[in-house]
């Protein structure tokens, strides 16, 4: 112990305070950031998007691929996987999405379900 106290200097203490607090700080940023509603979802198979539809109307979306079906909902601005014949059902139990990045798995059937936010100007265009 007091070989490390000759190896730390006053000044590595203080550095080490410095990144601690760094830390801290955008961990309660990112924690008190408001969550953004999402507009829209993206339906996607296999890697290629066979979909978008908005959350602001009720939809029945019937997904069929390669022997594996899937009935996606819409309802009251929420989207959730209602029925599948995949063999463990996982993608029923992910619940109800609607926040923006939010989203659906269902690997058997490689299906991808992500919530869009509100589009607007990216940090490139203007």
């Amino acid at each position: 112990m007091n070989k490390l106290r000759h190896l730390l200097t006053s000044w590595d203490i203080g550095l080490a305070l410095f990144f601690l607090l760094a830390a801290a700080a955008l961990l309660l940023g990112f924690a008190a950031a408001p969550e953004e509603e999402g507009a829209y979802i993206v339906v996607t198979q296999n890697g290629l998007t066979i979909g978008e539809y908005p959350l602001s109307e009720d939809a029945d979306i019937h997904i069929d691929w390669q022997g594996h079906s899937n009935l996606l909902l819409i309802r009251e601005g929420k989207a959730y996987m209602a029925e599948a014949n995949c063999p463990d059902g996982y993608c029923l139990r992910q619940g109800q999405v609607h926040l923006a990045r939010q989203t659906i798995v269902c690997l058997p059937a490689r299906l991808v379900i992500t919530v869009g936010g509100e589009e607007g100007p990216d940090a490139i265009s203007r």
